[in-house]
């Protein structure tokens, strides 16, 4: 997914084979977050994931938008682990 995702903000040197590799481990991650993960966690993880498909289709890509459906995915998965049950936060300007 890093990688993807570093191709979609530059908007150039994406291909046919890495959206092919995301969806193979995407669907493994779904495999796992369905079997270990609870529904917040992996509710949270598919909405990201939405976003990225999305803007696939649309081109209309924003890092600060994909930013916030990935922290709160962590946040989900921090609490779950029982590691911090607070938000993870990007508090900068970029």
């Amino acid at each position: 997914m890093v990688e993807l995702v570093a191709l979609i903000n530059k908007r150039e040197g994406l291909t046919e084979a890495h959206v092919h590799e995301f969806d193979r481990q995407r669907l493994h991650i779904t495999a796992q977050l369905a079997l270990f993960a609870p529904q917040n966690v992996f509710e949270s993880f598919n909405t990201m994931i939405d976003y990225i498909y999305d803007s696939l289709e649309t081109g209309g890509f924003e890092f600060s938008v994909f930013r916030e459906k990935a922290l709160s995915y962590l946040s989900e998965m921090r609490k779950d682990i029982g590691i911090y049950q607070d938000e993870v936060s990007y508090n900068g300007h970029r």
